[in-house]
Order: C-alpha cells, then sequence, then structure tokens
C-alpha cells in the first residue's frame, strides 16, 4: 500500500511539472527567416547554411524574449529566399528594400537602417556622372532578383542591363569587360572589390526593412514586435 502511494505521489508530481512546462511550450513558435546570400555585413551566407550580418542579430534581438524563436538560414539565391517568402517557407526576410511588387506578399516594418547604393567601374570618368546619365549610356551589370529603389529601377526599364546570377558572378562581369559598371550595395561592394582596381560613386540611398510573409498566420503580430523595437530603439 505505501508503495502505491508512493508511485501515486510521484506520478503526481511529474504531472504538475509537466503541466506548468507544457503550458508556455504551446504558444512557442519557430519562424524561419533568410536573406540575401552576399549583401555585407548587412546579411551573408556564413558557408555554413546561416545567414549572418547586422540584420539578422537586430531580429534575434527584437524576438528575445517573445512566444518567437526565430533561425536565419540560408535557403538558396536572393529570388529563391523572395519566392519562399511567398509561400512562408520563409517566414521574415532580414533586410529588403520596399517595392509595390513585394508588398503583395510581404508585411513591412518600419525601416532601420540605411543603404548607400553604388556603381563600380574599372573606368573612374564614369564616377563624375549622374545615375542618369550613366544607364542612359552605359552598359550596366545587375544581380537577379535585386532592387535598387523606386527611382533607380525605373531607370533600368528604359535600357539593356546584363543580368548576373549572383554579385561574385557580376564582379567577373565587370573585371572582363561584359559590362560597364556594376550596380550595388556600396559595402558590400567594397568588400567584394577590395583587391581589384576598381572605382565606386555613390548614386542613391534606400532604407531596409523586415519583410514579413503574410502567409505567416502570425505576420501582424510580428510586426508590431518589430516596430515596438525599432521605436524604443531609436533605430533610424
Amino acid at each position: 500500500m505505501n508503495k502505491l502511494l508512493l508511485f501515486f505521489g510521484i506520478f503526481l508530481v511529474a504531472g504538475l511539472i509537466f503541466a506548468a512546462t507544457a503550458g508556455p511550450q504551446e504558444d512557442y513558435k519557430i519562424v524561419t527567416a533568410s536573406g540575401h546570400e552576399s549583401w555585407g555585413p548587412v546579411m551573408y551566407h556564413d558557408g555554413y547554411g546561416y545567414i549572418e550580418g547586422q540584420a539578422p542579430e537586430i531580429l534575434k534581438e527584437a524576438l528575445n524574449g517573445t512566444n518567437f524563436h526565430v533561425t536565419c538560414k540560408y535557403v538558396g539565391g536572393w529570388d529563391v529566399v523572395q519566392q519562399k517568402a511567398r509561400t512562408s517557407e520563409v517566414d521574415i526576410i532580414v533586410a529588403l528594400y520596399k517595392t509595390e511588387e513585394r508588398e503583395e506578399y510581404l508585411l513591412y516594418s518600419l525601416p532601420y537602417l540605411e543603404d548607400p547604393i553604388a556603381v563600380f567601374t574599372k573606368d573612374q570618368l564614369l564616377t563624375s556622372m549622374t545615375i542618369e546619365e550613366i544607364i542612359a549610356n552605359k552598359k550596366g551589370i545587375v544581380t537577379k532578383g535585386d532592387s535598387y529603389g523606386v527611382d533607380i529601377d525605373e531607370l533600368l526599364k528604359t535600357t539593356d542591363v546584363v543580368v548576373a546570377q549572383n554579385p561574385e558572378e557580376a564582379k567577373q562581369m565587370l573585371l572582363e569587360d561584359k559590362g560597364d559598371y556594376f550596380l550595388f550595395s556600396l559595402y558590400g561592394g567594397e568588400k567584394l572589390f577590395e583587391n581589384d582596381d576598381v572605382f565606386s560613386s555613390v548614386v542613391g540611398n534606400e532604407y531596409f526593412y523586415f519583410g514579413v510573409s503574410k502567409r505567416n498566420p502570425n505576420a501582424e503580430e510580428i510586426v508590431q514586435i518589430l516596430n515596438d523595437y525599432i521605436r524604443e530603439n531609436d533605430l533610424l
């Protein structure tokens, strides 16, 4: 009889412990984030299957202490990241510009980082030209799936450009004179061309936002958490 009571007591205590710990875990949600593989230092593939950089760190800090646990994974090239966000295979894009097309499937946070856009060229004379003159008169190289802000995107529609699959391919194209200039992030481009005889000139300045897939059932709650963090920390 005593053994039976002891067994029942142990079973009861174990049940209480399980109930106490299981409750909060029911609301514990795992979200998958991703980003551009070569837009450092804001975001980049670390070579081990993850996206690292300033943006993932800010995202992790913003969601720390909430019911959302985020993993920043490398899921493929930039165009693949955006495609997966349409289906919520990627719940959050850690940093991107705002465009009308992307607003069809993403909820945007407030802006939280500035990002200068530059042209990279072997011809120093191009650095004294305006972006309108460069695009109208020179052959450009861009990367698949990238935006350079509304104004530059509109200018690019008026001319033919060479489309590279990724920044590394675009770099090779520029060095092999397959284009006169390459449009890219100033900071990412400086890293990309750090050992090459290439000139750069800033031609625009854009803002980075978090983009949350509308297909995620908690999208509005996540955006609210991110916006609160951005305001509280005066990120812009």
